[in-house]
Order: C-alpha cells, then structure tokens, then sequence
C-alpha cells in the first residue's frame, strides 16, 4: 500500500494562537479587544473532522 502524506502546516500556528489569543487580539485588533469581556472566558472549537484532508 502506498505511504500517504499529510502536510500539516496550520495546527503550529493555531497552537500558538490559542496560547496568546489575548495578546493577538490586542495586537491585531486593539479596538475589538477592548470590547472582548475576557473574564468570560472563551474557548476555541476544533472545526477540523479526523481523516479530513487533501491526498494528491
């Protein structure tokens, strides 16, 4: 059977995203940061369904 390939590129830069999301909305968007009620907290939705990908 032939070797798939994944190139799994994004999931380093969703890490770091999720680790800092605060500081990069502060960042990125200082005017929306300020209206974000970070005392709520917030929680980051994995949107990528298992075995989901391109194979070429």
């Amino acid at each position: 059977m032939a070797e798939v390939y994944s190139d799994d590129y994004d999931t380093p830069w969703k890490d770091i995203l999720e680790h800092a999301f605060p500081e990069f909305m502060a960042f990125y968007f200082p005017s929306a940061q300020t209206q974000i009620d970070w005392d709520k907290g917030y929680e980051f939705k994995n949107t990528r369904k298992k075995g989901s990908g391109y194979f070429f």
